[in-house]
């Protein structure tokens, strides 16, 4: 994954040096609504944390690419079908657990100007899991798997230097890193998440 990144990054860099009309570097904050989808979890999306910063890079009047790198919290809580599915193994049976993730999350978004002050968005984004929740099964063993590909798509309005983002995020794949012979029935869990944030431009 984080070579397929790498090489994102740096295929970009080099068109966009070729053909640019002008780069910006700034700084985000905002807010990171989440949930997982899966029988296991409540259905309710819970409030966390973004922060990062971003690069903006035009290719004529309407193209352009918009690599970031952010902190992103990701929040959510167990239903009470996450004990009776994995009864074997999970730490406190009949506890319903707030769960907490940190991912390092790298958006690669493609944007288009559709009015001088509005850009859509749409791309992948790469999660590396920064911290793994050992609380949910017995002898802090690990829920989730260390990484996820989330799909991007959004909207993003410019004000003189400063920027204001809503994007919806789903995941593509399954971040339940329990054993199949640990549950009672088939469970897949994917990352659901609402993006708000303001950014700032500082080049």
């Amino acid at each position: 994954m984080k070579k397929l990144v790498a090489l994102l990054v740096v295929v970009s860099g080099i068109h966009a040096g070729a053909s640019a009309q002008s780069f910006h570097l700034g700084a985000t904050l905002g807010d990171n609504l989440s949930k997982i989808n899966g029988t296991s979890f409540n259905t309710a999306f819970k409030s966390g944390f973004l922060a990062g910063a971003y690069a903006q890079i035009r290719i004529g009047s309407h193209w352009g690419i918009q690599p970031e790198v952010l902190f992103i919290q990701s929040n959510t809580k167990t239903d009470s079908s996450f004990n009776q599915i994995y009864s074997s193994v999970a730490a406190n049976p009949g506890q319903l657990k707030d769960v907490h993730l940190n991912y390092l999350g790298i958006p690669v978004l493609l944007t288009y100007r559709i009015l001088k002050i509005i850009d859509l968005q749409a791309g992948p984004q790469f999660g590396i899991l920064l911290n793994n929740d050992k609380t949910l099964l017995q002898n802090g063993q690990t829920a989730f798997k260390g990484g996820d590909v989330t799909i991007l798509t959004g909207a993003e309005v410019h004000i003189l230097r400063l920027r204001v983002y809503a994007r919806y995020g789903w995941g593509l794949g399954n971040i339940n890193n329990i054993s199949a012979s640990d549950a009672t029935k088939s469970d897949t869990w994917k990352n659901q998440s609402i993006q708000l944030g303001l950014g700032i431009n500082i080049l």
